[in-house]
């Protein structure tokens, strides 16, 4: 058995082998994880440590322990190094989970209806059933965000001709102009006036949107952090499992139960 520990720009990479040399394991640690702007930041860096830090002591125990004897040794320098910085780091990650989702939640949620938009909105929805599935595309691309929120608000099991890609732009370009209505930022992009349009007056949707969607970039690079916490753990679990001689369950209770801090 033996196991490495490198970095590259873009992971710090364990990888292990077991004696026959037919099994393999690898767990990348995204460089990504130690730039980003929040929790999971420096519980990444202490996990990246940890990982240097068990192999380099796996490595020694490895050649130090007769095959019968380290699997033992290997499971407590595992719970001892990797179980703590891995249990914070999954805590990071499930509370960058829960944030995203919440900002989605408020991004996608429809105010209740009133006696006025009731009628509206039932109307939008009908407008929407009856069109074909490319005009409903269409239509998702030109409509505003009352319009978008009456037929969110109905759900996507109303609409059975409606693919999930289409709901899912659908949610998006809500998510968009709710965003300007929530933020109060359509006044910053007023129409400018030009020699075709000196007069111009209203909003510069499209800039809007542009500007909106910029946000939505940054929320869906948030949602990236979260699976490459994901890949991290189940990277680390792999080889736990490898070099401990654990299956994946155990190896992963191993390190994701409750040690001193």
């Amino acid at each position: 058995m033996n196991i490495r520990f490198a970095t590259t720009s873009r992971a710090a990479i364990i990888t292990a082998n077991n004696d026959a040399g037919d099994q393999q394991a690898v767990a990348a640690i995204a460089t990504v994880l130690e730039d980003v702007d929040s929790p999971v930041r420096l519980q990444a860096v202490a996990v990246r440590e940890a990982a240097e830090s068990f192999a380099s002591t796996a490595s020694s125990i490895i050649t130090t322990y007769s095959i019968a004897a380290r699997s033992t040794q290997l499971r407590t320098v595992a719970v001892r190094t990797l179980a703590g910085p891995t249990q914070r780091m999954i805590a990071a990650g499930q509370a960058e989970a829960r944030a995203i989702a919440a900002a989605w939640t408020r991004l996608t949620s429809v105010p209740p209806a009133d006696a006025t938009t009731a009628g509206l909105r039932q109307h939008d929805r009908t407008e929407f059933t009856r069109l074909a599935i490319g005009d409903k595309a269409a239509w998702i691309e030109q409509g505003d965000v009352d319009q978008l929120g009456a037929v969110i608000e109905a759900g996507s099991a109303r609409f059975s001709d409606v693919t999930a890609p289409i709901w899912d732009r659908l949610e998006e370009r809500y998510a968009a102009l709710n965003f300007i209505r929530m933020a109060g930022t359509a006044a910053d992009f007023a129409r400018k006036p030009t020699v075709d349009d000196p007069i111009a007056t209203g909003v510069d949707m499209d800039a809007a949107e542009r500007a909106a969607a910029k946000g939505l970039e940054r929320h869906h690079e948030r949602s990236e952090i979260t699976e490459a916490v994901e890949q991290s753990v189940r990277g680390i679990t792999t080889i736990v499992a490898l070099t401990c001689e654990l299956d994946m369950v155990s190896a992963f209770a191993l390190i994701t139960e409750k040690v001193p801090a």
